[in-house]
This record gives C-alpha cells, sequence and structure tokens, in this order.
C-alpha cells in the first residue's frame, strides 16, 4: 500500500454557519487522486447534537463503482480564534470509507 499525502484547509466565519440545522460542506479537494469533501454538522449530527460534528467523506460517490472503498488515514484539526486566544483540538481517524 503506498502512502499519499495531502492536505486540506477550510476556513468557515463560524458567525454565519453557528446557527445552522443543516450540514455544511466543504469545496471539493483531491487528495489522493481522489475527490473529498468535508460535512460539518454544527450542531452535532443525530447522535451527538450539542457538539460540532466533522466527517471526511467521498465527493460525487453516486458516481463510483459499486463497492468502492478506500482505506483513508487522516486528522482533523479545528482551530477557534478567538480575540484574547487561540484553541486547538485535533482528532485521529482512521477509516475505511464507502
Amino acid at each position: 500500500m503506498n502512502a499519499v499525502g495531502g492536505t486540506f484547509s477550510w476556513v468557515l466565519d463560524w458567525r454565519k454557519v453557528k446557527n445552522r440545522i443543516t450540514k455544511v460542506i466543504s469545496e471539493t479537494f483531491v487528495v489522493g487522486g481522489f475527490p473529498w469533501q468535508m460535512h460539518m454538522y454544527p450542531k452535532g449530527n443525530a447522535n451527538h447534537n450539542e457538539f460540532v460534528s466533522l466527517f471526511l467523506h467521498a465527493a460525487d460517490k453516486e458516481s463510483l463503482p459499486n463497492g468502492w472503498q478506500r482505506l483513508a488515514s487522516y486528522s482533523i484539526t479545528v482551530e477557534a480564534a478567538a480575540k484574547t486566544r487561540r484553541r486547538r483540538r485535533s482528532h485521529n481517524k482512521s477509516s475505511i470509507l464507502l
């Protein structure tokens, strides 16, 4: 298995999305030759509605062949800029995306 590296930065204005109930979808980005998107639920998903939920998704999955899968090892870092301090949270995940 060949490891392919890449990064994607998604900058959001929290004031504009924090009260949304529906998901916010990033622009499509390519890492490892495959298109991806980030999905964010500002009010959380069905299981965790008190926290922001972030997910990595294969973009345009309707066009992928039946049974397509990719092993992806990724890290998500959330930075919140505040007037007096910066907060940073990281989460590492390895998952098979279908």
